[in-house]
């Protein structure tokens, strides 16, 4: 089975925790191949799976329809793609031969299959069991594949380098929903997982709970402002602006409620009790 490393895994636990943490620091899970044989059997069903009790607490599945007249990533998420590209640039030079952003099982192991290098490609989702068995089912025809995790949705984009000497022959009908591929998934990476989606989700629980919060009190005017700053807080992230250098004094602070802490509208340095919080690239491996 591929072989998941996690060093520093409890600590990522703990800082997970504070959620403040989700949005300076870059979520990514590493996964290395072996020798593992490449064999599937296919299960099909006619509707989209549920999310895996193994990979989302289902009290937090069932909160997120939560309605409010809001959705703080509506302008970001057609950034989507630069957003997983700028997380993969901070942490590599390598190049990426092809890259596909079909979410389609078929399509991805199609350029998975006509590609010696590397690829680059997206799911939905990784809290349904079925594209968990798929990440691994892909990784073990490259030496090193890694996961990073959309701040903006349930996406995740997938970066697998180093061909092995080997193919998925598998054959995906796309007129049904693939149930399971019958991989066996370590625990330990569904347990890594897990922690990364409770957080997601969690995360924009309390969101839409502040919301909901201060319409009552009438306080639309602040939701507004605070949504107008963290999407030009994400857009300058993404664009690698260095925020640690610049001559910015920084006199304009506004306390985001979305991001727990306090921003500059000028720059969008982030502070927390007076301290400067950098943007710093963290690796699960």
């Amino acid at each position: 089975m591929p072989v998941i490393t996690h060093p520093i895994l409890i600590d990522i636990i703990n800082l997970l925790k504070d959620l403040s943490k989700w949005h300076t620091f870059n979520i990514m899970i590493v996964i290395k191949s072996d020798d593992t044989d490449i064999t599937t059997k296919l299960v099909y069903s006619s509707s989209r799976s549920r999310p895996s009790k193994s990979l989302l607490t289902p009290e937090l599945y069932s909160k997120k329809d939560l309605d409010t007249p809001f959705n703080i990533y509506e302008n970001l998420i057609e950034h989507q793609l630069t957003e997983m590209l700028a997380y993969f640039n901070r942490g590599s030079k390598e190049p990426i031969d092809k890259f596909t952003t079909d979410t389609r099982f078929s399509e991805i192991l199609r350029l998975i299959n006509e590609n010696k290098e590397s690829v680059f490609y997206k799911l939905d989702n990784l809290h349904s069991f079925v594209n968990v068995e798929f990440v691994v089912l892909t990784s073990r025809v490259f030496k090193k594949s890694v996961i990073y995790f959309s701040k903006f949705d349930y996406s995740v984009f997938i970066f697998c380098k180093g061909r092995l000497d080997k193919s998925i022959s598998t054959v995906i009908n796309d007129k049904n929903y693939v149930k399971s591929f019958g991989i066996m998934v370590p625990d330990e990476l569904q347990d890594q997982i897990k922690v990364i989606n409770d957080n997601v989700f969690t995360n924009e629980y309390n969101i839409k709970s502040y919301f909901i919060d201060n319409l009552t009190l009438n306080k639309r005017d602040s939701i507004l402002k605070d949504i107008k700053l963290v999407t030009n807080y994400y857009l300058s992230y993404i664009k690698k602006v260095d925020i640690t250098n610049n001559s910015c004094n920084c006199e304009n602070i506004f306390k985001s409620e979305i991001l727990n802490c306090r921003v500059c509208e000028k720059c969008y340095a982030l502070y927390s009790d007076g301290s400067f919080l950098s943007d710093l690239d963290l690796v699960l491996g």
